[in-house]
Protein backbone atom coordinates (compact mmCIF):
# COMPACT_ATOMS: atom_id res chain seq x y z
CA UNK A 1 0.00 0.00 0.00
CA UNK A 2 1.65 3.58 -1.21
CA UNK A 3 1.33 6.17 1.49
CA UNK A 4 1.78 9.72 1.33
CA UNK A 5 0.86 11.37 3.84
CA UNK A 6 -1.16 11.36 7.39
CA UNK A 7 -4.41 12.54 5.90
CA UNK A 8 -7.50 10.36 5.16
CA UNK A 9 -7.23 9.94 1.74
CA UNK A 10 -3.68 9.98 1.58
CA UNK A 11 -3.01 6.44 0.47
CA UNK A 12 -3.51 3.72 -2.42
CA UNK A 13 -6.24 2.54 -0.64
CA UNK A 14 -8.18 5.10 0.66
CA UNK A 15 -8.33 6.43 -3.46
CA UNK A 16 -9.46 2.97 -4.76
CA UNK A 17 -12.33 3.28 -2.19
CA UNK A 18 -13.34 6.59 -2.94
CA UNK A 19 -12.80 5.28 -6.86
CA UNK A 20 -14.92 2.41 -5.99
CA UNK A 21 -17.83 4.56 -5.55
CA UNK A 22 -17.99 5.72 -8.77
CA UNK A 23 -20.96 4.92 -10.50
CA UNK A 24 -22.60 3.38 -7.71
CA UNK A 25 -26.48 3.81 -7.31
CA UNK A 26 -27.20 6.40 -4.41
CA UNK A 27 -28.90 3.00 -2.44
CA UNK A 28 -25.33 1.54 -3.20
CA UNK A 29 -23.49 4.30 -2.43
CA UNK A 30 -24.93 4.03 1.01
CA UNK A 31 -24.69 0.85 1.69
CA UNK A 32 -20.95 0.43 0.90
CA UNK A 33 -20.64 3.75 3.18
CA UNK A 34 -22.24 1.66 5.88
CA UNK A 35 -20.60 -1.67 5.65
CA UNK A 36 -17.45 -0.02 5.99
CA UNK A 37 -18.23 2.06 8.79
CA UNK A 38 -19.74 -0.70 10.24
CA UNK A 39 -16.70 -3.44 9.93
CA UNK A 40 -14.53 -0.47 11.60
CA UNK A 41 -16.43 0.43 14.39
CA UNK A 42 -17.07 -3.27 15.91
CA UNK A 43 -16.55 -2.56 19.67
CA UNK A 44 -13.36 -5.69 20.37
CA UNK A 45 -12.60 -6.13 16.65
CA UNK A 46 -8.99 -5.51 15.29
CA UNK A 47 -9.21 -3.45 12.51
CA UNK A 48 -6.60 -3.86 9.86
CA UNK A 49 -4.44 -1.49 8.00
CA UNK A 50 -7.24 -1.51 4.36
CA UNK A 51 -10.03 -1.56 6.99
CA UNK A 52 -8.78 1.66 9.02
CA UNK A 53 -8.02 3.53 5.29
CA UNK A 54 -11.49 2.60 3.91
CA UNK A 55 -13.18 3.88 6.79
CA UNK A 56 -11.17 7.15 7.10
CA UNK A 57 -12.07 7.94 3.58
CA UNK A 58 -15.19 6.61 3.77
CA UNK A 59 -15.44 9.44 6.57
CA UNK A 60 -13.58 11.90 4.95
CA UNK A 61 -15.88 12.24 2.32
CA UNK A 62 -18.85 12.16 4.05
CA UNK A 63 -17.53 15.33 6.20
CA UNK A 64 -16.45 17.16 3.15
CA UNK A 65 -19.94 16.74 1.89
CA UNK A 66 -21.45 18.54 5.15
CA UNK A 67 -22.05 22.31 4.27
CA UNK A 68 -19.74 24.86 5.89
CA UNK A 69 -17.43 21.64 6.66
CA UNK A 70 -13.41 22.54 6.75
CA UNK A 71 -12.92 19.10 5.14
CA UNK A 72 -11.72 19.50 1.89
CA UNK A 73 -11.30 17.14 -1.01
CA UNK A 74 -9.25 18.17 -4.16
CA UNK A 75 -12.09 17.32 -7.09
CA UNK A 76 -8.98 14.83 -8.84
CA UNK A 77 -9.48 12.56 -5.73
CA UNK A 78 -13.65 13.20 -4.94
CA UNK A 79 -16.06 10.76 -6.00
CA UNK A 80 -17.49 11.49 -9.46
CA UNK A 81 -20.36 12.50 -8.64
CA UNK A 82 -22.32 14.22 -5.35
CA UNK A 83 -23.09 11.45 -2.11
CA UNK A 84 -26.78 11.26 -2.01
CA UNK A 85 -28.63 12.76 1.65
CA UNK A 86 -27.18 10.16 4.15
CA UNK A 87 -29.48 8.40 6.87
CA UNK A 88 -28.99 10.05 10.01
CA UNK A 89 -27.48 7.68 12.15
CA UNK A 90 -24.51 7.21 9.51
CA UNK A 91 -22.63 10.19 11.07
CA UNK A 92 -21.99 8.80 14.90
CA UNK A 93 -21.30 5.40 13.39
CA UNK A 94 -18.57 7.72 11.25
CA UNK A 95 -17.62 9.38 14.68
CA UNK A 96 -16.78 5.91 16.15
CA UNK A 97 -15.41 4.19 13.61
CA UNK A 98 -13.20 6.47 13.17
CA UNK A 99 -12.26 6.72 17.18
CA UNK A 100 -12.02 3.10 17.10
CA UNK A 101 -9.38 3.33 14.03
CA UNK A 102 -7.71 5.18 15.95
CA UNK A 103 -7.21 3.32 18.82
CA UNK A 104 -5.04 0.61 19.95
CA UNK A 105 -7.09 -2.27 18.43
CA UNK A 106 -6.20 -0.67 14.97
CA UNK A 107 -3.00 -1.18 12.94
CA UNK A 108 -3.58 2.54 11.99
CA UNK A 109 -3.74 3.69 15.74
CA UNK A 110 -0.84 1.58 16.23
CA UNK A 111 1.02 2.79 13.10
CA UNK A 112 1.73 6.10 10.99
CA UNK A 113 -2.34 6.99 11.14
CA UNK A 114 -1.87 7.21 14.94
CA UNK A 115 0.62 9.42 15.23
CA UNK A 116 0.29 13.47 15.74
CA UNK A 117 -0.42 14.14 11.90
CA UNK A 118 -2.74 11.62 11.29
CA UNK A 119 -4.28 12.04 14.46
CA UNK A 120 -4.83 16.19 13.69
CA UNK A 121 -6.15 14.89 10.29
CA UNK A 122 -8.73 12.73 11.90
CA UNK A 123 -9.78 15.83 14.41
CA UNK A 124 -10.47 17.83 11.24
CA UNK A 125 -13.07 14.85 9.66
CA UNK A 126 -14.57 14.03 13.22
CA UNK A 127 -15.61 17.99 14.10
CA UNK A 128 -17.73 18.26 11.09
CA UNK A 129 -19.16 14.54 11.93
CA UNK A 130 -20.15 14.59 15.59
CA UNK A 131 -21.56 18.04 14.87
CA UNK A 132 -23.90 16.68 12.33
CA UNK A 133 -24.53 13.88 14.44
CA UNK A 134 -25.56 15.96 16.98
CA UNK A 135 -27.89 18.35 15.11
CA UNK A 136 -29.67 15.89 13.09
CA UNK A 137 -29.64 18.45 10.50
CA UNK A 138 -29.34 16.75 6.82
CA UNK A 139 -26.48 16.95 4.71
CA UNK A 140 -26.38 16.89 1.02
CA UNK A 141 -24.38 15.68 -1.68
CA UNK A 142 -20.84 18.15 -1.53
CA UNK A 143 -19.79 19.72 -4.88
CA UNK A 144 -16.19 18.97 -4.72
CA UNK A 145 -14.38 22.56 -3.78
CA UNK A 146 -11.14 22.99 -5.31
CA UNK A 147 -8.11 22.95 -2.66
CA UNK A 148 -5.20 23.68 -4.36
CA UNK A 149 -4.08 25.76 -1.49
CA UNK A 150 -0.84 26.67 0.29
CA UNK A 151 0.05 23.89 2.33
CA UNK A 152 -1.21 20.45 3.09
CA UNK A 153 -3.45 21.52 6.43
CA UNK A 154 -5.92 23.15 4.47
CA UNK A 155 -6.92 20.04 2.99
CA UNK A 156 -8.00 16.40 3.75
CA UNK A 157 -5.90 15.09 1.11
CA UNK A 158 -2.65 17.13 0.80
CA UNK A 159 -0.17 15.50 -2.19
Amino acid sequence: MGTWGTGPLDSDTAADFVGALCGLTPQQTVRVLEDTLQQAARPGALVDAVAGAEAGAAAAVMAAALPGSDVLIDPEDAPEQPLPRLPDPLYPLAVQALHHVLSDQSARGRGRGGRSGGRQAAAKVVSPLRARAASGTGGRGAQWRETRQPGPAATAHGR
